[in-house]
């Protein structure tokens, strides 16, 4: 894992924080991460499905 300092949106960051009832920022940071990544796999495979 590496370390890396970023300025986030704080009402964004909130929000995650509040709607994954997680409490720290670096998880609701990993897990956004995690999501969206989880978004683009599926639009690509549903995208190749179609094909």
């Amino acid at each position: 894992m590496s370390v890396t300092q970023i300025d986030l949106d704080d009402e964004a960051l909130a929000d995650v924080m509040r709607i994954a009832a997680v409490h720290t920022k670096k998880e609701a940071v990993n897990l956004a991460m995690r999501d969206y990544v989880e978004r683009f796999r599926r639009i690509e495979a549903l995208a190749r499905s179609r094909e």
